[in-house]
């Protein structure tokens, strides 16, 4: 009776091993627990499902309850290599993630939140907040995309600089990124006299709220042409402080320039001028200039001289009034007709015996 009992122990022993062994870990079995959490075996071979540590990457999981079994850190932690845990850490200035592998795009490196941005700006070159992950859109560049490419042929520039790939500007710009509007006189210049030897021209000078583009102004460039030709010459360079007279217009006292082109005239030809203006930048002349706009034409004589008498009214080139002072012939310019006949100042005198009218 005992050797049968101790045989059936023997047989429901062995038997329980055998099916024992036959059983797989159910942790072993894939995505029985949520991503954030890790399997647990009971000793009644069910499992239990608890949560991964605070400081894993929930995506990723963990092994075990501790920090140390965290397969990878949340963003603000890292790990040494091996089983280590994971430690709060401050990333490199310009990352931020696990391992610090990502990289911000804040403007002046300002502080990057999970790689958001907290300072209100993306890094030049790029936009959209709060994570700055787009390039500018074509043809804009710059802090926040605010710049405007402005390169030859409509090319896109840098992203960053601005530079045109052709490292051509577009006609009307130059300068750094193709940001500086060159300028350009609004008005074209007044022909004041005409005569023997002389054709004197007046500009007002450059002032960036009534004329085009940017200064400073290192120079300006007086051109004339033959109406009848097509090449353009350049007889007098005059630079920005050659001021030589005040002139009060209907809104404010202007600076003007008035010069005199004394060669390379030839009778009964009309005429046609222009200033071109020539920008400085760290006291050297731009290279690049816009052509300004062209005068009336004015047909230069040598004769036709007709002499007037003392109080008499004379026009220069249809803007200048003048009243004769005396026999000798000199007179007094009284106004601009061009300025609703204010008064001039600076061009106080005239000699008429020699004037074509």
């Amino acid at each position: 009776m005992a050797r049968n009992m101790i045989f059936w122990l023997l047989l429901i022993i062995v038997t329980e091993t055998r099916v024992a062994r036959s059983r797989e870990p159910p942790c072993l079995t894939k995505d029985i627990c949520p991503s954030n959490m890790y399997c647990s075996e009971q000793a009644d071979y069910s499992v239990k499902c608890y949560p991964c540590h605070s400081e894993c990457e929930p995506s990723q999981g963990c092994d075990g309850p501790m920090s140390e079994q965290c397969r990878a850190c949340k963003t603000g932690y890292t790990k040494q290599p091996g089983f280590s845990p994971c430690r709060a850490s401050t990333c490199p200035v310009g990352t931020y993630g696990n391992q610090c592998q990502n990289q911000c795009h804040c403007h002046n490196n300002d502080l990057c939140v999970q790689g958001r941005c907290t300072g209100g700006h993306c890094e030049r070159g790029r936009t959209g907040l709060p994570f700055c992950l787009e390039a500018c859109p074509a043809q804009t560049f710059g802090l926040d995309c605010r710049l405007i490419c402005h390169c030859k042929d409509q090319e896109d520039c840098n992203k960053i600089q601005g530079d045109c790939p052709s490292y051509q500007c577009d006609e009307e710009w130059d300068g750094p990124g193709c940001q500086r509007k060159l300028p350009k006189l609004y008005f074209p210049p007044q022909v004041l006299l005409s005569k023997c030897n002389n054709i004197t021209l007046r500009w007002f000078s450059f002032d960036e709220t009534d004329d085009i583009g940017q200064g400073p102004i290192g120079l300006y460039k007086v051109m004339m042409k033959q109406m009848n030709g097509d090449i353009w010459l350049n007889p007098v360079n005059v630079t920005d402080p050659d001021i030589v007279t005040d002139i009060q217009t209907d809104r404010s006292l202007k600076k003007a320039h008035v010069v005199s082109i004394t060669s390379g005239l030839v009778p009964d030809v009309e005429y046609t001028f222009r200033v071109d203006i020539v920008a400085s930048e760290y006291d050297k002349l731009l290279k690049r200039t816009i052509p300004g706009e062209p005068s009336e034409a004015i047909l230069y004589k040598c004769d036709n001289v007709i002499s007037k008498k003392e109080d008499d009214y004379v026009h220069f080139a249809d803007m200048l009034v003048c009243r004769i002072e005396t026999a000798s012939g000199l007179c007094e310019c009284i106004a601009d007709r061009l300025f609703g006949g204010l008064p001039v100042s600076g061009i106080s005198s005239c000699h008429l015996t020699s004037v074509n009218f």
